[in-house]
């Protein structure tokens, strides 16, 4: 079972999701009529949730909690404080760490092979930034022509990240 994500307010991944919509949730257009395409398409936005998932759960601290070094019971003999909660919690932490740097390594390589050149790196930051951890492109790059590059970059890595996850 996945947990529900912790970033819960409107962040960088949902942004680009609902970019084509106004304040009230409706399309914007162009001054021609045509509406506006989000940045990023359900399937896209799929995947980096499903990182997302992946990152939260990666956390070493997450379901973790302070024992009595001489408590007993819940699965704990005396003087031992690793309940097999606890013990759980860290080998799922340490199974979600490593498929995600799986994940990443195969997405750095799939995003350098798509581009021609070297971007896979920045991919994986973007990925990390955006989808792990809710931060926008503009809180990253700023406006203007770098953010335009850095979406189509993150679109990219999206892409790439939704083909390994089958959902492409």
């Amino acid at each position: 079972v996945i947990n529900q994500p912790h970033v819960t307010a409107r962040d960088g991944l949902e942004s680009l999701a609902r970019s084509h919509l106004n304040a009230e949730g409706e399309v914007r257009t162009y001054p021609d009529g045509k509406p506006y395409a989000p940045a990023i398409d359900p399937i896209l936005f799929a995947a980096g949730m499903r990182y997302r998932r992946l990152y939260e759960d990666s956390d070493p601290e997450k379901g973790l909690k302070a024992v009595d070094p001489g408590a007993t019971g819940g699965g704990r003999a005396p003087g031992n404080p690793w309940d097999s909660a606890t013990v759980a919690a860290i080998q799922g932490h340490a199974e979600a760490a490593r498929t995600i740097r799986r994940i990443e390594a195969e997405v750095q390589a799939d995003v350098t092979s798509a581009h021609g050149r070297k971007p896979g790196a920045k991919a994986v930051w973007l990925l990390r930034e955006i989808a792990g951890k809710g931060s926008t492109v503009y809180a990253l790059v700023g406006s203007g022509g770098p953010a335009g590059r850095t979406i189509r970059l993150f679109e990219t890595t999206l892409a790439c990240l939704a083909a390994r996850f089958g959902l492409l």
